[in-house]
């Protein structure tokens, strides 16, 4: 029941005026958020630290999900987090010209418009150690890591190693075919990560 209902949100709104790129659903581990191509999001599922306190939100672009926490993206480049904050991976008020979010386990991850990137919460494995990078064009996020990918198609990862992560520093995807100088999500190559799989689209 639970499924029709997210579902029914995601295409009641085709006729309203677009604000996201397009409707999109994050999965935490007992909570789900919808956002809506209004620029709305609506959230079901266990509430027990605020995470599905999204109701009041708007002009929203993309939503993330953590193990307990949700993390969205205004269209004025602005972050907004809410959850389990033990870790501190809802202290993003602070983030701006931000074009893409993403969230692990314990922290939220931001890509900046100038193609750096930022992160708040949990770094007991180094998850949170981006501040050298430069040139991405698309975060990703799990439970112990973080995966960024490069404009000229390259990956580099932070976190835990232990299930051999590192190996991702050596590849190369192909550059990314976007303009010279633009930072926005990437168009040739794409990266996810979750649990032990590191996933790419070419």
């Amino acid at each position: 029941m639970s499924v029709i209902f997210i579902f029914a949100f995601v295409f009641q709104t085709a006729q309203e005026t677009a604000i996201a790129d397009k409707p999109m659903v994050a999965v935490g581990r007992y909570h789900a958020v919808v956002l809506k191509i209004d620029g709305t999001a609506v959230a079901v599922g266990n509430n027990s630290w605020g995470q599905c306190d999204v109701g009041g939100w708007n002009n929203i672009m993309q939503v993330a999900t953590g193990r307990y926490h949700t993390v969205i993206l205004r269209s004025d480049g602005t972050a907004v987090a809410v959850g389990y904050n033990h870790c501190c991976q809802c202290d993003i008020t602070g983030w701006n010209d931000i074009v893409q979010v993403a969230a692990g386990g314990f922290h939220s991850v931001g890509l900046k418009s100038d193609g750096t990137v930022v992160a708040a919460g949990d770094n007991y494995w180094g998850q949170c150690d981006v501040n050298g990078w430069n040139d991405i064009v698309k975060v990703s996020a799990d439970q112990w890591r973080t995966v960024g990918l490069k404009s000229d198609g390259t990956v580099v990862a932070v976190g835990d190693s232990s299930r051999n992560l590192s190996i991702t520093n050596g590849w190369n995807l192909g550059a990314s075919k976007q303009p010279s100088g633009t930072h926005n999500r990437a168009n040739a190559a794409d990266v996810s990560i979750d649990g032990c799989f590191i996933s790419v689209l070419f």
